[in-house]
């Protein structure tokens, strides 16, 4: 059902929603015309098809007239009959007496035949002037089924009773029987409330109230909420820039020390290398597919079985992994490596990463290389050790000649003496 409000053209009253039942007690003739014509207005300029039942106090050219002068296509709407008027005996007792499911059914073929038509609603008054004292309680009847069968109708009923022949009680009866009554004498309108109105009025304010403290109560809400956001956001952003500084420490130390990182999940069996590791192992960049079979492809082979165990052996104990081995690069050349790592094991005391450095240790291998060769020809020499001794060179200054158990004393005083003493 469409809930949008409908102009109810009544100045006071303002809107209302589909399904209004309600009544008015009027006093003159024109009383009854100030209120219908502009609620009719209303409904013909907002699509809604409009039934005016009429009864002897009004005539169908009075009703014409007053629509005519304050709706200026009114001569438009009734010839494409818009606005239907029918005289209230040929309505309620075109059988010769009131009979209540009659008139209902009548009342539904005409909102069903409205909106078939194309109309969004339908707008309804009717007249009681004809109704009589032996008529009055099976009217009632008809107004309270009525009030009923409107909660979910597009359908707007305005009752007209004339007070010249409603007294007090009449008055209670039928204003109980709708959702709100109005009343109109000399020109003066006023709404006259229910204590079922008064109710619902006390209700929404109620309702309005609690709405606005849980409003109230949420904006707060939403303001902490957005401050604690706003700080995590300042903060996480503080953390962000610090990991990012952090981030580029390692990495500038990763290139001065020229060394490899890497990372196994020994669950999946995926190996990541950063750093300079692929570069340190002769692989390209991306090169490496990240499987342990590859690395092992790089790995000296008289070399292979010794680091399969030292890492074996390290994950048995949980101690720190620490073996230098030799790798084959593509061309054929041979490399010196120096890994170091550790096992991460979960809840169950099983291992499930391994995380860990290497480093090319080549140079130093080969200096401890020539070392070594020059200490044998040092102390094979048949003639004149020490001048074997000066005839060799170191290549580099940063040679750990302080290895070796001997050194030569070259503060000697007497330059042809070879004086020998442990480091």
């Amino acid at each position: 059902m469409d809930t949008k409000l409908r102009p109810s053209g009544i100045t006071g009253l303002g809107e209302m929603p589909w399904g209004t039942h309600f009544c008015l007690f009027y006093e003159t003739k024109e009383d009854l015309l100030d209120t219908l014509v502009p609620y009719f207005k209303a409904g013909l300029e907002h699509n809604e098809y409009c039934v005016w039942v009429i009864a002897d106090a009004l005539t169908e050219a009075d009703a014409w007239r007053a629509l005519s002068q304050a709706v200026p296509a009114a001569e438009r709407y009734r010839s494409n009959q818009s606005i239907e008027l029918i005289q209230a005996r040929d309505w309620y007792l075109n059988v010769g007496h009131f009979e209540l499911d009659r008139v209902m059914s009548a009342w539904n073929r005409k909102l069903m035949q409205a909106l078939a038509r194309g109309y969004v609603g339908m707008r309804v008054s009717g007249d009681t002037l004809w109704l009589e004292k032996k008529t009055w309680q099976s009217f009632l009847e008809y107004e309270n089924q009525l009030d009923e069968s409107l909660t979910d109708q597009l359908m707007t009923v305005l009752c007209t009773y004339p007070l010249i022949s409603s007294g007090a009680a009449e008055i209670l009866d039928v204003a109980r029987k709708h959702q709100f009554a109005l009343a109109r004498r000399g020109g003066a309108l006023e709404v006259i409330e229910t204590s079922e109105l008064k109710q619902a009025k006390a209700e929404i304010t109620r309702l309005n109230a609690d709405l606005e403290r849980r409003v109230e109560e949420r904006t707060i809400q939403l303001a902490t909420t957005n401050e604690e956001l706003r700080q995590e956001i300042s903060e996480r952003k503080r953390t962000e820039e610090a990991l990012y500084a952090s981030e580029r420490r390692l990495q500038a130390s990763i290139d001065a020390a020229h060394i490899g990182l890497w990372d196994w999940d020994l669950v999946s069996g995926k190996i990541i290398w950063f750093g300079h590791h692929e570069e340190l192992f002769g692989f390209a960049p991306g090169e490496f597919d990240g499987t342990y079979l590859s690395f092992e492809k790089r790995v000296h082979p008289e070399d292979l079985e010794e680091l399969n165990k030292v890492v074996q052996h390290a994950r048995d104990d949980r101690s720190e992994y620490a073996h230098e081995y030799r790798i084959i690069w593509p061309d054929g050349s041979i490399h010196w490596i120096n890994g170091r790592g550790k096992f991460i094991y979960n809840e169950t005391s099983q291992p499930v990463r391994m995380s860990g450095a290497v480093l090319d240790i080549t140079e130093r291998k080969q200096a401890e290389e020539a070392l070594r060769k020059s200490e044998v020809t040092f102390v094979l020499s048949p003639i004149n050790p020490c001048k074997a001794l000066q005839s060799f060179r170191i290549r580099k200054s940063s040679m750990p000649i302080q290895r070796s158990p001997l050194f030569w004393d070259t503060q000697s005083r007497n330059s042809n003496r070879c004086q020998w003493s442990k480091s």
